[in-house]
C-alpha cells in the first residue's frame, strides 16, 4: 500500500477489538512453550521515512507539525506542508552533493534542522548515520571511519567544545569525505541543487545508529526506512490519541527513542511534535500548560523533577495523557505517584536500538500488574520466544530465559561486521537481544536484566533486576544499580550502588540489607552496598553500569 492510499493510523476501536482475545489465542496456541506468534493487528506498509510525511502532508497539510520553543513563547513552527517545502529543498541540496546509497552522519542537537534532515535524506536516497553531538574526537573518528561517511553536518561549538576546530583537526586523519560542515555554514551557503532519485527501496538502509559500545568499539545497526516506519505506527496506536495530539520529546534525535518513537510517532498521529533541546523541568511544565501536550516520555529522576517541582501546581497540566518511561527499571511507586498526582495513564516500553528502538509496550488501562512488573506484549507481526541462553532450548512459560525475536523491525546488519550480525541474528532472522525476561502465561514479557549483567555467584544466577526491585521498594531509596564483581571465593560478588531519596533519614548498609532478607533470598543480599549520589546515565536514560562497576572497583584498589 503506497502513501497515496493511507488513510491514518488503525483505528483505537478496531486495535482493542483486535486485541481483546490475544491472550486467550496465545494460551492456546503455546500454552506450556515460552513462544509467541505474531499478532496480527493493522497493515504493515512498505514505506520509506519521507512517506511518513508525505502521507501527513495529503490528508493533514496546513496542520501544525513541529514547534521549537524558547523559554517564554515559539521559536520557530512549521506546518506539514511548511515542513514538507524545507525538506524538498534540502533533499535537492542533498542530491547535489551525494549519490544515492552514500551516507551522511549528523552530530546535531535536537534542533528542527535534525528533523529536515532526516525526511531529506530519505527523500535522496541517503542513509543518515546518528552522532551524539557530545562525542569525543575517538568517537567521531571511529564512527566516521567505521561508517564510511561521505559527509558529516555537524554543530559549530557544543558543551563549551569548539566542533569547528576539533574537526578541522580530524580530517586530515581521516579517509577523504564530501562535506565536513557546521549546520550554520550548511543553512547559509548556496550549495549545488540535484536530482533526487524517483523512487527509494523501503528495504533500504534508512539509519545507522550506533550502540553503546560498554563492552567493546560500537556496532552501526543499520535500520531500514519499513522497520522504523512501521514502528512507529504501531507504538502509535498503543498509545490511543486522538488524531492531532501533541507530542513533547526531549529524547535525543540521534536516538531511536528521538527519530523514530517521538517523531515517526508524531507525524503517524497527524500530530504536534513539540520538540525540546534537552529536558528542563520549568521549561517542561509551561510547555505542557501552553502548547496543550497530550504526550511525554520520561526516566525516574526527570519524573521527580516534575512531580518535585515547587511551582507544579501552579500549571496547568490537564491536557497531559500519557506518560511513557523505559530504559530503566521502573518503580512500582514511581508508577503510582505519577498516574495519581497527574491524573495520567503510564505506558511502559522495552525496546533496542537492533529492533529499530521498540519491542514490547503495554496498553492504557491495562492492570496494575501488567503496569508495574511488566513490559506489555511484542508489537503486531512480531513473534517472540524465551530460550535458554547456552542450549537455545525453548524454555517454559515462567522461566527465565533470553528474550528472541523476528520481526520486520530487526536491524538489516551491523555495519561491515559480519561477525558481530551473525552473533546476534541467526539465519532465519532470529534477533537473540541480550535480555534476559520470563513470559508470563498471558504472553506479557517481564524483563530480569541483561545477559551479560547476569551475576554468578558460586554457581548460582543472580539477576540484578529483582534485587533493585526489592530496593526500590525503600521509602528512602531514589534510584539503585545493582552489579557483580569478581571474587576469589564465590568467583563473583553482588554490589548495589544506591541513590537516597533527598530529605530521607540516615540509613546504613546493614539496615539496608536486614530489609532486603525479607524479599529475596539470602545469597541474593548484596555484599556491598555503596550509597552514591548519583547515577550515570546515558543520554536515553540508562543507568550505564559498566561505569558504576569500573569506579567501583577503582575506590576499592585505592582503599
Amino acid at each position: 500500500m503506497g502513501p497515496a492510499a493511507h488513510m491514518g493510523c488503525p483505528a483505537a476501536a478496531r486495535f482493542l477489538v483486535l486485541s481483546a482475545d490475544r491472550s486467550l489465542e496465545r494460551t492456546r496456541l503455546a500454552v506450556e512453550r515460552a513462544y509467541l506468534p505474531a499478532l496480527i493487528e493493522g497493515d504493515i506498509v512498505d514505506w520509506t521515512i519521507a512517506d511518513v510525511l508525505r502521507a501527513a502532508v495529503a490528508d493533514s497539510g496546513e496542520r501544525l507539525a513541529l514547534v521549537e520553543p524558547s523559554a517564554t513563547a515559539r521559536a520557530r513552527s512549521w506546518t506539514y506542508q511548511e515542513l514538507w517545502t524545507a525538506v524538498e529543498l534540502e533533499s535537492r541540496r542533498l542530491a547535489g552533493l551525494f549519490e544515492p546509497g552514500e551516507r551522511l552522519a549528523i552530530a546535531l542537537t535536537n534542533r528542527p534542522e535534525w528533523v529536515i534532515l532526516e525526511f531529506a535524506a530519505s527523500l535522496a536516497g541517503l542513509t543518515i548515520v546518528c552522532v551524539n553531538p557530545a562525542s569525543t574526537a575517538g568517537e567521531l573518528t571511529h564512527i566516521l571511519k567505521q561508517s564510511r561517511a561521505a559527509g558529516l553536518i555537524h554543530e559549530s561549538a557544543f558543551r563549551g567544545v569548539d566542533v569547528n576546530a576539533l574537526m578541522a583537526s580530524l580530517i586530515p586523519q581521516l579517509p577523504p569525505i564530501k562535506l565536513c560542515t557546521s549546520i550554520e555554514a550548511w543553512a547559509a551557503k548556496g550549495w549545488p541543487l540535484g536530482v533526487c532519485p524517483t523512487a527509494v527501496d523501503c528495504y533500504a538502509p534508512a539509519m545507522i545508529q550506533y550502540t553503546s559500545g560498554t563492552t567493546g568499539k560500537p556496532k552501526g545497526a543499520v535500520l531500514a526506512h519499513r522497520a522504523a516506519v512501521n514502528t512507529a505506527q504501531f507504538a502509535s496506536a498503543r498509545f490511543e490519541l486522538k488524531r492531532g495530539s501533541v507530542w513533547l520529546n526531549w529524547l535525543p534525535m540521534y536516538h531511536t527513542g528521538g527519530c523514530i518513537y517521538s517523531l515517526l510517532g508524531a507525524f503517524w498521529n497527524r500530530g504536534v511534535l513539540v520538540q525540546m533541546a534537552a529536558f528542563e523541568p520549568d521549561l517542561a511544565l509551561r510547555l505542557i500548560q501552553d502548547e496543550r501536550v497530550a504526550w511525554m516520555p520520561a526516566v525516574p529522576t526527570m519524573i521527580y523533577g516534575l512531580l518535585d517541582h515547587p511551582r507544579r501546581r501552579e500549571f496547568d497540566l490537564s491536557s497531559l495523557e500519557v506518560i511513557v518511561m523505559g530504559g530503566t527499571p521502573i518503580p512500582p511507586d514511581v508508577i503510582v505517584r505519577v498516574e495519581k498526582e497527574l491524573d495520567v495513564d503510564f505506558v511502559g516500553i522495552f525496546g533496542q536500538t537492533e529492533m529499530s528502538g521498540s519491542i514490547c509496550q503495554t496498553l492504557r488501562g491495562d492492570s496494575d500488574h501488567h503496569r508495574m512488573h511488566t513490559v506489555g506484549f511484542p508489537f503486531p507481526y512480531t513473534e517472540a520466544k524465551i530460550e535458554d541462553p547456552e542450549t537455545q532450548q525453548l524454555c517454559a512459560r515462567g522461566e527465565v530465559g533470553e528474550i528472541c525475536l523476528r520481526s520486520y523491525a530487526v536491524l538489516n546488519e551491523y555495519f561491515d561486521d559480519p561477525a558481530a550480525t551473525h552473533a546476534a541474528k541467526s539465519d532465519d532472522g532470529w534477533l537473540r537481544t541480550g535480555d534476559l525476561g520470563v513470559m508470563e502465561e498471558d504472553g506479557y514479557l517481564r524483563i530480569v536484566g541483561r545477559l551479560k549483567d547476569m551475576i554468578i555467584r558460586g554457581g548460582e544466577n543472580i539477576y540484578p533486576r529483582e534485587i533493585e526491585d526489592a530496593l526500590a521498594a525503600h521509602p528512602s531509596v531514589a534510584d539503585a544499580a545493582v552489579f557483580g564483581v569478581p571474587d576469589s571465593k564465590w568467583g563473583e560478588v553482588v554490589v548495589a550502588a544506591v541513590r537516597m531519596r533527598d530529605g530521607a533519614g540516615a540509613l546504613d548498609d546493614e539496615a539496608l540489607r536486614e530489609f532486603l532478607r525479607g524479599r529475596i533470598a539470602r545469597h541474593k543480599v548484596p555484599l556491598h552496598i555503596w550509597f552514591v549520589d548519583a547515577l550515570p546515565l546515558a543520554t536515553q536514560g540508562k543507568v550505564q553500569k559498566f561505569a558504576l562497576r569500573d569506579a567501583f572497583l577503582r575506590q576499592r584498589t585505592a582503599n
